[in-house]
């Protein structure tokens, strides 16, 4: 791709533009509140889509980022022409709206409604990556911990995990257990780390006062895993602190797969951050010659249903996203469930005289449990066998609007090897109990799981890396056609057979239909949230009722069984 040279005096103006604009609205080093910031979930005045450009002693805004690394139709351009701004791929994204999403600041709300007594603790603690520029910030200022009042009036709140935070994260301590649970280090040195050699500072040192460095950990998964592995403190009655729940592990799921390996070496980045190799013009000045390979900032996961629910209610909620940016981003996550997620397969029948067996097999092609983070998470398996006429024979895991699964309600099952019953469901997921061993769909009321038959990695086993915080638990840790292939551990995929009557006469034909579903928000966790009554709470259940809690489909089969004596065909 030829680049046009910017004349001198544009790239002065681009400058002055950026400089003052940020010199404008900070304050003695830290940023002053300015008219229509973001404050509440529920504000709507003056809202705005624009991204926010601000400079404080330790951060800058996203729209002073994207000033230079935005798309002008020839820089930010693959050799298709599509365009790959940075700001643009983050901002309808579950990491840009980390803080304004509804459902985690209503969780956050009857968790401290649940144990007032320990408000500043809970909120700090899940602020700390929730709203990490706000709570780094206010740290450095000595005014932490910080509330959620507090971050509700800060547009650094705003910002969710925005672009200076994740390039000034120092790699310190990332290769090491002190770094979970948010303990990333962000120093005042003004460092801004990037996959690149060779960097060009100049620019970003005039423009934000940034200096630009190479950070070879910018591409470790060491670097999400600050975030991403999450322990949450187990305490009783008395207020004793009894020891940690493993709240979300992925990193740790990782690290117990092939591929962690040095020999299949894949990471975080690779999955939810795709690489091109087409050399990219990454800024508009200076300059500077194309890079390749280039990190599209897609950070797609799977959870539609949370994105769908923010496009519905930008301005309600001050996302400052559009309408577009969330389709993009929809559409890239359904991508992503449905290519890159698993597979599934009809793998062998049996005919009786009055019974059909049919054994599917389902592999997680993650690099971590599926679903996997936060235990509101669940998949499970709908199984449809039809006669040639189109009737039903069997159903299991059909559900209704309120995306409850029929046979399970708000219950949960037990691990299954074999389902003979329409109201047995395989469903992957992980239980939470309390110290009394009784269901919570409270964090911090966890103690154990019931239930972990969430389908591990490729090479997960018993014997690996951080297993104890992983565990297969219940039923699933004994059934021989999980995470098992031939008796070797570490498959990351489970056999299902499902045996249904024929009443005696059986059909020439049978259709098997076969769904891989995932829901993002189990209707339980939403439901949960209107006791104790919170403002959060409350919201949410309003935005939560507007709209069905339809699974996303992740894997379809569908195969054909045609009668032959003693044995069935499968097309």
């Amino acid at each position: 791709m030829k680049r046009t040279a910017r004349h001198p005096e544009t790239h002065a103006r681009l400058l002055a533009a950026t400089c003052g604009f940020a010199i404008a609205l900070a304050v003695g080093g830290t940023l002053a509140h300015t008219a229509g910031a973001f404050s509440a979930p529920r504000m709507s005045e003056a809202h705005s889509t624009d991204l926010p450009s601000f400079r404080t002693s330790l951060f800058a805004g996203s729209g002073d980022c994207a000033f230079c690394h935005t798309s002008d139709g020839e820089v930010l351009r693959d050799s298709q022409g599509n365009d790959l701004s940075m700001p643009e791929d983050w901002r309808a994204t579950m990491m840009a709206n980390s803080f304004r999403d509804p459902f985690f600041q209503a969780t956050l709300e009857r968790e401290v409604a649940l144990r007032p007594h320990r408000q500043g603790e809970i909120e700090d603690m899940c602020l700390r990556c929730h709203a990490p520029m706000a709570h780094t910030q206010a740290h450095y200022d000595g005014t932490g911990p910080l509330s959620l009042a507090h971050a509700r009036l800060s547009p650094l709140a705003a910002e969710g995990v925005s672009c200076t935070v994740c390039h000034q994260i120092q790699p310190d301590n990332l290769f090491s257990e002190e770094s979970w649970d948010g303990n990333y280090i962000i120093r005042d040195s003004a460092e801004i780390f990037g996959p690149y050699e060779g960097v060009y500072q100049w620019a970003m040192i005039s423009a934000l006062g940034y200096t630009p460095k190479f950070g070879a950990h910018m591409l470790t998964s060491e670097h999400c895993a600050t975030c991403h592995t999450l322990f949450t403190p187990i305490v009783d009655e008395a207020g004793k602190t009894l020891g940690r729940f493993p709240e979300q592990t992925p990193y740790l799921e990782w690290r117990n797969s092939i591929y962690a390996d040095a020999t299949n070496a894949v990471s975080c980045q690779d999955c939810h951050m795709p690489v091109i190799d087409d050399p990219v013009y990454i800024s508009h000045d200076p300059p500077v010659t194309e890079r390749s390979p280039f990190w599209k900032h897609h950070f797609v996961g799977g959870n539609t249903f949370m994105l769908s629910l923010m496009r519905d209610n930008i301005e309600r909620l001050g996302v400052t996203a559009e309408e577009r940016h969330f389709d993009m981003t929809i559409e890239r996550t359904r991508r992503q469930l449905r290519e890159d997620t698993a597979t599934l397969a009809v793998v062998a029948t049996e005919l009786e005289p009055d019974h059909a067996t049919v054994v599917v097999r389902v592999e997680n092609l993650t690099g971590h449990k599926l679903p996997t983070g936060y235990p509101a998470r669940r998949a499970w398996l709908r199984f449809v066998a039809r006669d040639g006429d189109g009737n039903a024979l069997f159903e299991s895991g059909a559900w209704d609007n309120s995306g409850d699964i029929h046979g399970v309600g708000e219950d949960w099952q037990p691990h299954r090897d074999l389902i003979a019953d329409p109201a047995h469901v395989q469903v992957y997921e992980g239980i939470m109990a309390d110290l009394q061993g009784r269901r919570t769909t409270s964090l911090l009321s966890a103690a154990s799981y019931l239930k972990d038959n969430r389908l591990p990695p490729r090479g997960f086993r018993a014997d690996g890396p951080y297993y104890a915080d992983t565990a297969i638990i219940g039923d699933a840790a004994t059934d021989a056609n999980f995470n098992r292939e031939a008796g070797v551990e570490g498959s990351g995929s489970d056999r299902v057979a499902y045996r249904f009557p024929l009443s005696g006469h059986p059909p020439e034909t049978i259709r098997i239909e076969v769904e891989l579903l995932y829901q993002s928000i189990i209707p339980l966790f939403a439901r949960n949230l209107a006791e104790p009554e919170t403002p959060g709470g409350l919201d949410f259940l309003e935005l939560y009722a507007q709209r069905h809690n339809q699974p996303e489909w992740v894997a379809r089969v569908e195969r054909l069984l045609v009668a032959r004596p003693s044995a069935w065909t499968i097309y």
